[in-house]
């Protein structure tokens, strides 16, 4: 099994479908069923063919708003995914920021988790194509909130790629250890040029906990950039009945760094 798995990582880093070819299956499934079993509404089709993908779009309740936020899950996760996925898609259109929640790359279950050190390519390019998709509706300021591993894709794309992206919000992020090859975010952190809020809960796992200082150094290392950190206190890892708690400091948070969307 073992070389099995070497030739899929190798061919990854090399072509980047490669490793969908024992994925793709498992994902298109997974994406049919959610559209036909949780029906959620909004939902996308976005790039072609074997690259196409789901996402799914909420309106803001101002229509004619400039504001959206690209949503990205955490590893193993789907776009509506139950736990704080879903619940912050939702939410942020109320207070005036549409959302699109993305389906990234999932690998089958036969594939070791290391492995998502290789989505990162596929992954960049369902990013690129929703930030044409946003564009070409109007939007102007579009973020990324991305969720555990979905924060280490973003700041990967941002650290990487010349992009529209206007501000990235990490919740629960830490370095992945595991990920083959290895990535490091804190390190990464640093050069990221857009705006950073950096959220976590309370009662956050391990990872993120004893990475505070580390990303609040790494984050604040940049010149005339914008970075801040925030708990919430009182939850856990996804935030269980405090989902309108972290939305309410997200919107907070944006407010302020794009104030000349305020209403007067």
């Amino acid at each position: 099994m073992k070389p099995v798995l070497f030739v899929i990582v190798v061919l990854a880093t090399f072509i980047p479908d490669a490793w969908a070819n024992t994925s793709a299956e498992y994902e298109k499934t997974l994406m049919l069923r959610l559209v036909e079993d949780r029906a959620p509404g909004g939902a996308v089709w976005l790039g072609s063919g074997r690259n196409t993908f789901l996402s799914l779009y909420q309106q803001a309740s101002e229509p004619d708003g400039n504001n959206v936020a690209i949503i990205l899950h955490n590893i193993g996760m789907h776009a509506d995914w139950p736990d704080l996925i879903s619940p912050l898609r939702k939410l942020l259109p109320q207070q005036g920021w549409a959302t699109l929640s993305l389906q990234l790359p999932v690998l089958s279950p036969d594939i070791g988790i290391a492995e998502y050190g290789s989505t990162f390519i596929l992954a960049n390019r369902r990013l690129r194509t929703s930030i044409r998709y946003l564009m070409d509706k109007g939007y102007e300021n579009i973020v990324f909130i991305g969720l555990g591993f979905g924060a280490t894709t973003a700041v990967q794309y941002l650290t990487t790629s010349e992009s529209a992206i206007k501000a990235l919000v990490g919740i629960g992020m830490q370095n992945h250890e595991f990920l083959k090859p290895k990535y490091n975010l804190v390190e990464n952190l640093s050069d990221i040029e857009q705006p950073v809020l950096d959220i976590y809960a309370h009662q956050d796992i391990s990872g993120v906990l004893n990475s505070i200082d580390d990303r609040r150094l790494a984050g604040s290392n940049k010149k005339n950039k914008l970075y801040d950190q925030v708990v919430i206190k009182n939850t856990g890892q996804y935030f269980s009945g405090h989902e309108s708690d972290l939305a309410n400091e997200i919107i907070k948070w944006l407010n302020i760094t794009f104030p000349i969307n305020e209403q007067d």
